[in-house]
């Protein structure tokens, strides 16, 4: 009977109508925003990046969502960048996993004032490993007859308009809306357009400490929405600590080295809802690697 209530659970995850998180939330974005939107392919600091990040969410409970993302981007000129963004998103019993090309080309709009627009174009799979699955009818089809995987494209394009002082983001994920039918047309599983708007700003308070807000509000329709409110507080050009709040009653602290050329950091995110009876949070890692030489600052350079 356990195997059967992890399997409703999981169903109830991943259909889109109840659940809003099909794309999987990640907390450290503010270092890898290639992750929400393809026009940042052309803002990174420097003319080649790496990143990963690993997520494990909801420690303590058994077959807890995990994810990971391996991120590069360069320029192929001062204003043309490209990136690539593997992901790996695991829930119970699926797997959704892909790869995404993204392509971004940055002009001036004033002085001071650059804008990029990014496209993306992304295929992957999705897996469902029914072999775990007891089934207790042997007449329900909607497990007997569904598929062990599936792949799919898809296409998601973002804009950014940004200085070396603040940046405003928006974007839009999964153009197409599939509908990926591992159990055929008895259980819809529809994937949903997600809109994502992003801002930052700094404040040089002293000589040895820069303070940057950061807010990422997520939308899938008029009813599902969440936002995102940080405070980075970077000291002595390297170190940077980060305090945030979540609207899905979570709370985030941040740790992270970051000296421009290497990123490495950790985040622990605390819940404030039902499910922190049953979990004590979800952790998360980054670390990146910028070579060559510098396009334009980011907000915590100096």
């Amino acid at each position: 009977m356990k195997t059967l209530n992890l399997f409703v659970f999981i169903i109830l995850f991943s259909v889109s109508k109840i659940f809003s998180q099909q794309l999987p939330e990640i907390t450290l974005e503010y270092y890898n925003n290639l992750i929400l939107n393809p026009a940042f392919a052309a803002y990174k600091i420097y003319d080649k990046t790496v990143f990963f990040q690993h997520k494990q969410l909801w420690t303590g409970i058994n077959e807890a969502p995990t994810l990971q993302y391996l991120c590069g981007s360069m320029f192929i000129n001062n204003y043309v960048g490209i990136g690539t963004k593997f992901f790996n998103f695991k829930t119970g019993l699926f797997n959704r996993q892909g790869i995404e090309l993204s392509y971004g080309v940055r002009f001036k709009v004033s002085e001071n004032d650059l804008m990029s627009l990014g496209f993306s174009a992304v295929l992957y799979q999705l897996n469902f490993d029914k072999s775990k699955v007891k089934i207790y009818e042997n007449f329900d089809k909607v497990i007997s007859e569904s598929r062990d995987n599936a792949i799919y494209p898809d296409f998601n394009f973002g804009m950014l308009y940004y200085n070396d002082n603040f940046f405003i983001g928006l974007s839009v994920m999964q153009l197409l809306n599939n509908s990926s039918n591992l159990f055929n047309e008895k259980l819809e599983n529809k994937q949903v357009r997600h809109y994502y708007a992003q801002f930052s700003t700094k404040y040089e308070l002293l000589d040895f400490y820069i303070l940057a807000p950061y807010v990422n509000f997520r939308f899938v329709n008029k009813e599902i929405w969440q936002g995102k409110f940080s405070l980075l507080n970077r000291i002595y050009n390297s170190f940077e600590i980060g305090l945030g709040y979540k609207t899905s009653k979570e709370f985030s602290i941040s740790f992270v080295y970051n000296n421009n050329t290497i990123i490495a950091g950790y985040n622990y995110d605390i819940p404030f809802h039902d499910i922190k009876k049953h979990t004590a949070g979800s952790h998360e890692i980054i670390f990146g690697y910028n070579f060559g030489k510098a396009k334009n600052k980011t907000l915590l350079s100096n």
